[in-house]
């Protein structure tokens, strides 16, 4: 550990205290993707904690969804790239789950509640490394924070993956301050993703006294259905779950409507332009005659792509966990997405899931973070940004 190492680890355990309260005060705001007044909420919480430390915080609009906190310091420094952090303040959860599951600790010190380890913290984490950051003296490098407030359904109303795009696009790395793993993983890559809607148009008829007349929508994506999951490619990486369906209206009545909404995900961009290819053709093949449909990519969200670079930038993290006694890391990868494959896209060096360590993601009841794990995460990735700005 060396001089700054020991200034930043001096500074955040100071304020171990203040974080836990930090996380405690945001983890009891309701804040699903569509709770704007919520997202607000915790941008505000977020906000006020900077200011306190003297940087500068703006709550950027986007359309569709809460706003995003950007943060910046040593921004009049133009010699030089920026770093830029990343996260988001939105939960999976519906109102009245923080009043039903408030932030507790339980006696092996783990912390428990709505968005407790998914992400909450890791916004905090992210928070406050960039404190630490700013408090030291020689450091000049520029760093942003972008916090969106819709990541969790990728995104789907809003323009923030554009924001993200604008903001980050110059960016030397970024770091993804999201759910960390408990066997210290640093992910690498992640699969990509999208949610695509196909609905199918047929003719409604009796299905007794015109039984020939009518054009069963149901029957058509019912088939779909099966040619879509055959094409899961499990072990190659590619993924399809025909999650939601819909259509009908009664038992008596073929159905002239029918709708399958299909999650899926792949690692590459070219198992993406498969996927989309496929889907497509399906959705223009007319199992039942006369039947018509249409395909409807609501959202979707890029690869997180290992590169020779993100690597370099991992051994260089991994040095630094050494160096200040924050024992071993790993490269991982995970098949949930993030926002890191929107950077990772750009060709941006990312690293991801630098926040709390935990498990239990999206579970109200079964989710929980490592309390020590809040101070040990901000040093680390303090430390490591702190050791590249030298």
């Amino acid at each position: 550990m060396n001089e700054t190492d020991a200034i930043i680890n001096a500074f955040l355990h100071e304020r171990e205290q203040e974080i836990i309260d930090t996380v405690e005060n945001i983890v009891n705001i309701d804040s699903g993707s569509r709770n704007i007044e919520g997202t607000t909420a915790v941008a505000t919480v977020l906000s006020e904690r900077l200011a306190q430390y003297g940087i500068e915080v703006q709550l950027e609009p986007s359309q569709g969804a809460g706003s995003l906190l950007v943060a910046h310091i040593n921004q009049d420094n133009t010699s030089q790239a920026p770093i830029s952090f990343l996260g988001h303040m939105d939960t999976v959860f519906p109102d009245g789950t923080a009043a039903e599951h408030p932030f507790s600790i339980d006696d092996n010190g783990n912390a428990h509640g709505p968005g407790v380890v998914d992400m909450k913290p890791g916004a905090v984490i992210a928070v406050y490394t960039l404190i630490a950051l700013n408090q030291l003296s020689t450091f000049t490098q520029p760093v942003q924070l972008v916090l969106v407030s819709d990541e969790e359904n990728l995104h789907m109303f809003s323009n923030a993956r554009e924001i993200i795009q604008q903001h980050t696009q110059t960016s030397q790395y970024v770091l993804n301050f999201e759910t960390g793993q408990l066997d210290d993983g640093i992910v690498l890559s992640r699969k990509g993703g999208m949610i695509v809607d196909i609905e199918v148009f047929g003719k409604a008829a009796h299905s007794g006294m015109a039984v020939r007349e009518g054009r069963s929508a149901i029957l058509d994506i019912a088939h779909k259905i099966i040619a879509i999951e055959a094409l899961n490619d499990i072990d190659n990486g590619i993924l399809l779950n025909c999650g939601k369906i819909e259509g009908g209206i009664g038992e008596n009545v073929i159905p002239d409507y029918a709708k399958v909404s299909i999650g899926a995900r792949f690692d590459t961009v070219e198992q993406r332009d498969y996927v989309i290819n496929e889907l497509t053709q399906l959705s223009e093949t007319a199992y039942v005659e006369d039947t018509r449909a249409h395909m409807n990519i609501r959202t979707i969200m890029d690869a997180m792509m290992r590169t020779d670079e993100s690597e370099k930038l991992f051994e260089k993290l991994s040095a630094t966990a050494r160096r200040i006694g924050y024992g071993s890391i790993h490269a991982s990868h995970v098949n949930g997405v993030s926002d890191a494959g929107i950077t990772s896209s750009l060709g941006i060096p990312t690293l991801c899931a630098l926040g709390a360590r935990g498990t239990g993601a999206h579970s109200s009841t079964e989710e929980y973070s490592q309390v020590a794990s809040y101070v040990q995460r901000a040093q680390l990735a303090a430390c490591f940004v702190a050791q590249q700005g030298e």
